[in-house]
């Protein structure tokens, strides 16, 4: 719908998903690789499209019109990344009138931009983060965002703490004047606030954070370049499974009871107590206490009501297929939606609510 020249990364994606099903299989992500081309959005292929895992191999074309959308998604190694490639292999094999194409990004902010400059048509983001674009605070101040919509809520986000074994941070309080990987640079604002507010540390004064990608903070790590990575991310993180993989004395550190108290307390809206379960990489041998955040899905007022309509069934009614292509895509399913959908932190997209309607969630 409104783009410009920018980074369409449809066929890789698509390569992406292929590889990461396979990893996913094993117990381990793979990371997502880097792009560089540049291309125009494509229209719907008119040829028949192989179906996703466990979707209908012979799809009939809906009745209606044919829809071309831009998903912003998120950096290289990421849960925005991998999701927006999961969708564009999913969506036009049930669909064949619709097709996503891939646009990288730098995380939830340049996301929220992107929708909110008609740049983009779908995207990711935290709560926390769409409700302050919509508000007008931070970045946006003086250029609300009231042009945002929800489509779906989905996977929760993990706040992952890692250092070395050998290293001498062994609490989160132990980052006091170190150097901490807190995320892209597009999501510059939720790991120094889960960090202050179950510590009171303040970034860039009691430790140094460095904004870069999930891949680059796994590399910054071992190459010791940084002292800890602090990280909001889906279970299992490509970029974190291959870390742990390949480097078994990389160790995730709890948060304490009053830590996650703290967050919650300060933040009741965005973050929820969790655990990252014994197992969930290769180097967690018993549950990890921290919190969470449920990540949404996010449009704005002009995309079209069909095509949101026709986004918002082809994920409710495959998510099995959509899970086999990447894991974290089994909770954009109507069970989540029933537990959050009176919770959606911006006004609902008509075509999403029509859906909703259909299925019995809203009134």
């Amino acid at each position: 719908m409104y783009r410009k020249n920018r980074r369409m990364l449809t066929a890789l994606a698509l390569a992406v998903c292929t590889a990461f099903t396979a990893a996913c299989s094993s117990g381990a992500g793979a990371a997502a690789p880097e792009t560089t081309k540049e291309a125009q959005p494509q229209a719907p292929a008119e040829t028949e499209k192989e179906a996703a895992p466990g979707a209908e191999s012979e799809a009939a074309a809906p009745e209606g019109q044919s829809h071309s959308l831009t998903m912003a998604s998120g950096t290289n190694g990421g849960v925005f990344y991998m999701l927006a490639a999961a969708y564009s292999q999913l969506i036009p094999s049930v669909n064949p009138n619709m097709t996503i194409n891939v646009e990288a990004s730098a995380g939830t902010n340049e996301n929220l931009a992107l929708l909110s400059a008609y740049e983009a048509d779908v995207s990711f983001a935290n709560p926390g983060d769409a409700l302050s674009a919509y508000e007008g605070k931070r970045e946006f101040e003086g250029k609300a965002a009231t042009n945002l919509r929800a489509v779906m809520s989905g996977n929760m986000n993990y706040f992952h703490v890692m250092t070395l074994e050998d290293s001498p941070i062994k609490t989160l309080e132990d980052i006091k004047g170190r150097k901490v990987s807190v995320g892209p640079t597009g999501a510059p604002y939720i790991m120094p606030e889960i960090i202050e507010a179950a510590t009171g540390f303040v970034v860039n004064e009691d430790y140094t954070g460095e904004w870069m990608s999930h891949d680059q903070a796994a590399e910054a790590l071992i190459n010791g370049d940084i002292d800890a990575i602090c990280a909001t991310n889906a279970i299992p993180s490509s970029a974190y499974s291959s870390l742990t993989a390949a480097h078994p004395d990389v160790v995730f550190i709890s948060l304490t009871e009053q830590e996650i108290n703290n967050v919650i307390t300060k933040h009741p809206q965005s973050y929820v107590p969790t655990v990252i379960k014994a197992g969930a990489y290769s180097t967690i041998k018993e549950d990890t206490p921290t919190v969470g955040l449920r990540v949404l899905m996010f449009t704005n007022d002009q995309v079209d009501e069909d095509a949101i309509y026709q986004l918002t069934k082809a994920i409710m009614e495959n998510t099995e297929a959509a899970e086999a292509i990447y894991a974290p895509a089994a909770d954009y399913c109507l069970e989540t939606q029933k537990e959050s959908i009176d919770s959606y932190p911006l006004p609902i997209h008509p075509g999403a609510e029509k859906y909703y309607r259909e299925a019995g969630l809203i009134q």
